[in-house]
């Protein structure tokens, strides 16, 4: 869900960044977890143009 809200809203970054530390830290052996920052490490080259 991260990913498309991200890939809809770029802006939207600060927030994502901030949801995925609080996932993190409360869910830390998410099998989730490691692909959201993958996501997140390549959101700057998902905006258009």
């Amino acid at each position: 869900m991260a990913f498309h809200y991200l890939r809809l809203q770029p802006i939207a970054r600060p927030l994502l960044d901030s949801l995925t530390t609080r996932f993190a830290r409360e869910q830390p052996t998410s099998p989730y977890l490691p692909r959201l920052r993958e996501l997140l490490e390549k959101a700057p080259t998902l905006a258009v143009g």
